[in-house]
């Protein structure tokens, strides 16, 4: 058996057959709203974590946010979560030695020489981590917590099996519009024709943005009924990070309107 040469950041030799299919970030985007949506809900929540067909669930609701979509519970959902929880353990392990911290603002590792030598002496393959942006280390807190959420230990042979088989554990740098072919769910009104006060309101009411930032994503979508269709389909926990995106020019390279 081909040795898979694992590491923190999931990247296995493995993999190189560029046979996997990649996800797009707003695809993970939809799949951390509806997880998080999953995590607050007593109806799936058990004692060790989720119920036995949370992935099935999940499938269901990433198929009505992207109808088409060829995402399935097994492999693609299963692995991407096991890949981020991996990757929300090696961080533990770095925040878990004195003199490595966590900047919010560049969502980086910030950790003292010292203290990373520490962090390599307990586990050299997290040697990768330190200088990446993990975006979604807030959510994987709240879908983890300070240890895990899922049930199986973080670093057992059932994870590592299904790592190899994880379709692309690399993040991706900035994020990506869906293609023309994307449709909105049938049941989302028609938001572009809202005047721009109303947009207003609905990003003021998510709370998690400034006044500034309502203004100007308000002028933005209102001008794009394809960002602000797209705005809508999405859960509500992949909003605000939609409008961040928008508001950074993140998509301006993409060539859409």
């Amino acid at each position: 058996m081909e040795n898979t040469d694992s590491n923190c950041l999931g990247l296995q030799k493995v993999r190189k057959n560029g046979g996997r299919r990649s996800w797009k970030p707003y695809e993970e985007l939809i799949l951390m709203g509806h997880l998080k949506e999953m995590v607050s809900s007593a109806n799936w929540k058990t004692e060790n974590g989720f119920r036995s067909d949370y992935l099935q669930k999940l499938e269901e609701k990433i198929r009505i946010s992207l109808p088409g979509t060829d995402l399935r519970a097994f492999p693609n959902i299963n692995s991407k979560i096991l890949v981020w929880k991996k990757h929300h353990g090696c961080i533990q392990l770095a925040l878990g030695e004195t003199g490595c911290g966590f900047n919010t603002s560049t969502k980086i590792l910030d950790c003292s020489d010292p203290a990373w030598a520490k962090v390599l002496k307990k586990d050299h393959t997290v040697a990768g981590i330190r200088y990446k942006p993990w975006p979604y280390y807030a959510d994987w807190m709240e879908v983890f917590g300070c240890d895990r959420a899922i049930g199986a230990p973080a670093r057992d042979v059932v994870d590592e099996a299904a790592e190899i088989e994880a379709e692309d554990a690399e993040p991706q740098v900035g994020v990506a519009e869906p293609s023309p072919s994307y449709v909105v769910p049938s049941n989302v009104v028609n938001e572009a024709e809202m005047e721009a006060d109303n947009i207003f309101n609905m990003l003021d009411s998510m709370g998690q943005l400034s006044l500034d930032e309502c203004l100007d994503a308000a002028e933005l979508l209102s001008k794009n009924p394809q960002r602000l269709e797209m705005f809508t389909g999405f859960p509500d926990a992949a909003r605000v990070r939609y409008v961040r995106h928008l508001l950074a020019g993140d998509f301006d390279h993409k060539g859409v309107s």
